[in-house]
């Protein structure tokens, strides 16, 4: 019982240091208009491609040049997209993957054919505010920054889409300070920002390319075992992306096991590390309730310690997702706490031993 306390304890005041942290962090904004070069990998989004068009049609930023390339898509995407640039008036080139297939080939092309120094990827499901480059461009103030990790939000009025929603601000909040103290975590491709001349310089995903997903973090190990100290994350709210949750659980639950399968190819210490530290949590959390739920009388001690780690992670939930522009549903808070824990183990075992599928394509 004594290692059961010691674990969750440990944790809530690691969680009180984050939240330390991330308020430290402040990022100041000045508006630059640096010249960059948006990639937008897509496959099979029809329906998201013209909002995300006229997003870009409003940035702030007007030297930015935007490339599209097609995942091989078996839907309308390709012509809904050229109605949508010629609807907004917005320059930009649409590429073709054709010799081989994913993520990493389609953002590898657009990369190759991108005019600008600044690379910002993005997913076709998403939207930001029109200061989002301007915001993201403005961290790259000296030479020895060579990518920025930006916040991503996920939306939905939807149970697990509110479920999810806590579970992002959580990860954006390790992100972050991960970042902060020189040793990143996660990234996230929806909302990244890179030197292309690093990328060219690491020769691009080689070595990860034969992983299906990894296109950012992965990537970002790279970038840290060559440039130390070189990553930074801003909690600008201007540089947020939003995007929508999955709506049911079992689209919910695939799109977890295929963030989650980029960290059995992870092999550092520190991140093996974490991972077990974090089964170690949830598997004590499971034991504190489970002893609670059939001993109501069990130890006070129990009952402070899942006191202590319910209120650490809410402080730290509340200020992320203000700081995010976003608002906290206490009962989806209250509902994930006891449920979360659960749904992390399987998600831990079934990404390391598990298949998922991704756009009509399935890995395993």
């Amino acid at each position: 019982m004594l290692l059961i306390y010691s674990v969750l304890f440990l944790w809530s005041v690691l969680l009180i240091v984050v939240l330390m942290l991330w308020t430290k962090q402040k990022n100041k904004f000045e508006f630059v208009d640096k010249p960059c070069s948006v990639i937008i990998p897509f496959r099979n989004e029809e329906a998201t491609l013209v909002k995300l068009v006229k997003a870009f049609s409003r940035q702030s930023v007007k030297s930015a040049e935007f490339i599209f390339v097609n995942d091989h898509s078996e839907d309308r995407s390709v012509r809904v997209l050229r109605e949508a640039l010629k609807k907004y008036s917005l320059q930009a080139k649409v590429l073709e993957v054709t010799e081989v297939e994913g993520k990493k080939a389609a953002l590898s092309l657009g990369i190759s054919e991108a005019s600008n120094e600044f690379i910002i990827t993005t997913d076709a499901d998403c939207q930001m505010n029109e200061h989002w480059l301007a915001s993201l461009l403005n961290q790259f103030e000296v030479e020895e920054v060579k990518m920025v990790l930006g916040p991503v939000v996920l939306t939905g009025e939807g149970f697990w889409q509110k479920f999810q929603s806590l579970e992002m601000s959580a990860l954006m909040g390790v992100t972050a300070v991960s970042a902060f103290l020189e040793k990143p975590t996660m990234a996230n491709g929806a909302n990244l920002a890179f030197r292309k001349s690093v990328f060219e310089e690491l020769e691009g995903y080689r070595g990860i390319d034969q992983i299906p997903t990894g296109d950012d973090e992965l990537f970002m190990h790279k970038i840290q075992l060559k440039y130390p100290g070189s990553i930074l994350f801003t909690k600008d709210s201007r540089a947020v992306v939003l995007t929508a949750g999955a709506e049911g659980l079992s689209s919910m639950i695939n799109q977890k096991k295929r963030w989650a399968s980029k960290w059995k190819f992870n092999k550092r210490w520190s991140t093996i590390l974490l991972a077990l530290f974090i089964l170690l949590v949830n598997l004590a959390q499971c034991f504190l309730i489970y002893d609670f739920l059939t001993d109501p009388m069990a130890s006070r001690v129990s009952i402070w310690v899942l006191w202590l780690k319910f209120m650490s992670e809410m402080f730290l939930l509340l200020q992320v997702r203000h700081d995010l522009g976003q608002r906290t549903n206490f009962l989806s808070f209250i509902i994930s706490f006891l449920f979360y824990p659960l749904y992390a183990i399987y998600i831990g075992i079934a990404a390391n031993f598990g298949s998922y599928q991704w756009k009509g394509r399935k890995y395993s």
